[in-house]
């Protein structure tokens, strides 16, 4: 092989190289992302619960509280976000998580096969 063309190949081989390593970076920055590692777009954890299950979630003075929301609080707090409670019907809180509107659900609720179906964790 001449020089010329052995040169041609080793900055072939290095461009080659950084690529990969970018395309590497780009997918784990994206990986990481969607985790919600980094980038998050919210400080906010918005949890949903049925408040009229006392001493778990109730409303006192106009202001949804108990242990559930203490719990849910810490872990906003360990994930460095606020908490937001959002009050709804029972029936609601899954099809709500499904869809977005709230990050979790703190209620008195039991597995059953349809939930356990689901990949609702408890």
């Amino acid at each position: 092989m001449s020089k010329n063309k052995t040169r041609t190949f080793g900055i072939s081989w290095w461009i080659g190289l950084v690529l990969f390593a970018g395309m590497i970076c780009l997918m784990l920055g994206d990986i990481l992302h969607r985790d919600g590692v980094i980038g998050s777009k919210t400080a906010v954890l918005v949890m949903g619960t049925d408040a009229g299950f006392k001493p778990f979630e109730y409303i006192d003075n106009n202001q949804v509280v108990g242990f559930d929301v203490d719990l849910a609080r810490e872990i906003a707090k360990s994930l460095g976000k606020d908490l937001k409670v959002e009050d709804m019907s029972f029936d609601g809180l899954l099809s709500a998580l499904d869809s977005g509107q709230i990050d979790m659900v703190a209620a008195g609720m039991t597995v059953t096969p349809e939930r356990a179906k689901n990949c609702v964790v408890f």
